[in-house]
């Protein structure tokens, strides 16, 4: 062991960042609100507003933070740093979502120090050196960090179906539908619980779980699926060799515990657009009724049926990319290379670079470059 070394921390710190600057105070508008009457309706007065309801409770909100780490070095080249981490945030200033209407406020919900939010994970890094020959010398690293985070309270519904609250949860959860694949037959569709979105849907459309059982599905079946739109594992590792003259180094970036959802991918209909490659390779149609496939039936129009969000259009987020690959040689003062940055993808999604996250992949995405070059020291 040759260095080793225990570290630990707990404090509080505070955010004062909230929808406005001065909370406390109730933000009104003079010449907001129109009435008009009069026998012809030619007269029209103004009034007055409330577009915030001052809280003069409101408070920062209060982080509690811990962590604890230890360093360790063995044999003068390899050193580990491990660090565990937790964060306990109360008081979030955010907007009540509960208030009866006979409180007469309408839109104008008004905010206090309501949300509490658990953040917590392990933050692991491995570095390695060493000089083998006199001509040999080998660098490696590696690095990994989870970090995931909980709500823990927030001002929700008591009479809500447990599935729908977001306590327990992620914050950055994906929420919809569960799907169940396409109708296959009419007789299916008359036995299945009524889908409100659309009053015309086929075979060949989705189907969605009941989970209220209440014989109709809607926005009361929606419920968290997959895992969050942020990664909540995210590692590297790479390595750097020099031997003589030759010089060789890679690096590989992943991440783990992320989804996304396809969303605006729709053609035809109000999209007026071609359909992706995936849809025209593997769509329902009468000659390919395939209760699997990968996009439903084509619709002339918008079907809103299909296009909730739902674990039909989820998919797993996570890849591994070759980040950085660099190959050089050096004679006298001169290094000539040969370098490339995102040269490789492993994910199982493909219709578009998983990084980009979900929607419809209609971003300009990260770009994959070669160069070739040389460089001179003096």
């Amino acid at each position: 062991i040759s260095l080793l070394k225990v570290r630990g921390s707990y404090g509080l710190v505070g955010n004062d960042k909230t929808n406005s600057r001065f909370p406390y105070l109730t933000n009104i508008s003079l010449n907001q609100r129109e009435y008009t009457f009069g026998y012809e309706f030619d007269n029209t007065l103004w009034g007055t507003n409330i577009l915030l309801l001052g809280n003069d409770l409101a408070t920062w909100e209060v982080g509690k933070k811990f962590n604890a780490g230890v360093e360790i070095g063995l044999f003068n080249n390899l050193t580990l740093i491990t660090d565990i981490f937790r964060e306990n945030r109360s008081g979030i200033f955010m907007q009540r979502r509960v208030v009866p209407a006979t409180a007469g406020l309408g839109s104008t919900l008004p905010y206090a120090n309501l949300g509490k939010v658990r953040n917590q994970g392990v933050d692991l890094s491995l570095e390695y050196n060493k000089s083998i020959k006199k001509d040999f010398i080998v660098s490696a690293r590696a690095n990994l960090t989870y970090a995931t985070n909980t709500v823990m309270d927030k001002d929700e519904p008591s009479q809500q179906e447990p599935y729908l609250s977001v306590i327990g949860h992620p914050i950055n959860t994906i929420r919809g539908l569960i799907s169940e694949g396409l109708f296959e037959s009419d007789e299916e569709i008359a036995n299945w619980p009524t889908q409100t979105f659309q009053s015309d849907y086929r075979v060949g459309d989705i189907k969605y779980r009941d989970l209220n059982n209440d014989g109709k599905i809607d926005k009361n079946d929606y419920t968290a699926i997959g895992n969050p739109t942020i990664p909540e594992i995210v590692y590297g590792f790479g390595a750097s060799t020099q031997y003589k003259k030759v010089d060789f180094s890679f690096f590989f970036q992943g991440t783990g515990l992320v989804s996304l959802l396809m969303d605006n991918i729709y053609p035809f209909g109000a999209y007026n657009r071609n359909p992706y490659q995936f849809i025209a390779d593997d769509y329902w149609s009468e000659s390919n009724p395939n209760a699997n496939a990968k996009y439903p039936r084509l619709d002339y129009q918008e079907n809103k049926n299909n296009n909730q969000e739902s674990t039909y259009w989820l998919r797993d987020a996570s890849f591994i990319r070759l980040k950085n690959l660099e190959i050089g040689y050096s004679v006298n003062s001169f290094r000539f290379y040969l370098a490339g940055n995102n040269l490789l993808t492993f994910s199982s999604f493909k219709n578009w670079d998983p990084e980009m996250g979900g929607g419809n992949g209609l971003k300009y995405p990260p770009q994959r470059t070669a160069r070739i070059g040389f460089q001179y020291n003096f």
